[in-house]
């Protein structure tokens, strides 16, 4: 394959072979695959070389989509222009995977667009995506000390802007992506990270006396709250304080549609 591969949009190498790995990593049959968001094409490059290499034809079983059509550069892989703020123009429980890389963040309405996939997504199917990590040490330090996040400079509505960092939305931590994935009918919910900042490792290790003890804090009284939404939660409260998460740059996240 000798078309080339443009990063149009707002991701990073490393972020997409997260991604690449979550969705080839043990493919053993062609699976519908859609890329949201596609920007110039990199990520579904990639996996189209993976499905060429194992004999199988990307045009029959790859799409790429996004909003803007002029970045695309890969000839392989058809592709459908599209607006993630309004309804997919998909079937219903027509595709296996659906990738959104550093896309909902940008989304007007991140649950709506989750209800969406989960309605074009086969039983058993799954959502792979990944979101710029707001819990991370630095960017908590950002919001303490600016009332802005990392990544999330003051919004801009221009058109023209829709694709740089002003363009970024959506600060959500881990659990209000959980909350949206569940609130939408997604199961096995499989949080990773992409790389780890070691400034954030850093500041991380250096306050944590102050957060450890906080964070301990903080989960007890959730508990005493109400036991239910504390069981609901206990995954993203667990890493909330982990270094893992205070140190990740973006999550990467794995949501099944549950089989039929």
């Amino acid at each position: 394959m000798a078309d080339p591969v443009v990063h149009h949009r707002g991701s990073h190498s490393v972020t997409e072979k997260a991604i690449l790995a979550r969705v080839t990593g043990d493919l053993s049959r062609p699976l519908r695959i859609l890329d949201l968001g596609c920007g110039g094409g990199a990520l579904i490059w990639q996996i189209a070389r993976a499905y060429q290499a194992r004999g199988w034809d990307p045009a029959q079983w790859l799409n790429a989509a996004d909003i803007d059509a002029s970045r695309y550069a890969t000839t392989q892989v058809p592709f459908t222009r599209i607006d993630v703020n309004q309804p997919l123009p998909f079937e219903d429980a027509s595709l296996d995977v659906v990738t959104l890389v550093e896309v909902l963040e940008h989304s007007e309405a991140p649950y709506a667009l989750m209800r969406e996939v989960h309605r074009v997504l086969r039983p058993g199917g799954r959502l792979v995506f990944s979101v710029p990590n707001v819990s991370h040490m630095l960017s908590r330090l950002s919001f303490l000390l600016t009332g802005f996040f990392h990544t999330y400079p003051p919004p801009s509505v221009l058109p023209e802007n829709a694709g740089r960092l002003c363009g970024h939305i959506m600060p959500l931590p881990l659990a209000y992506w959980a909350y949206g994935l569940r609130k939408a009918g997604f199961g096995a919910i499989d949080v990773g990270v992409d790389r780890i900042k070691r400034g954030a490792t850093w500041a991380a290790a250096l306050l944590s006396p102050l957060w450890w003890p906080v964070s301990a804090i903080y989960r007890r009284r959730i508990q005493r709250y109400d036991a239910g939404v504390f069981a609901e939660n206990a995954m993203p409260l667990a890493r909330a304080s982990g270094f893992e998460l205070l140190g990740a740059r973006s999550l990467v996240v794995t949501a099944q549609r549950a089989p039929g």
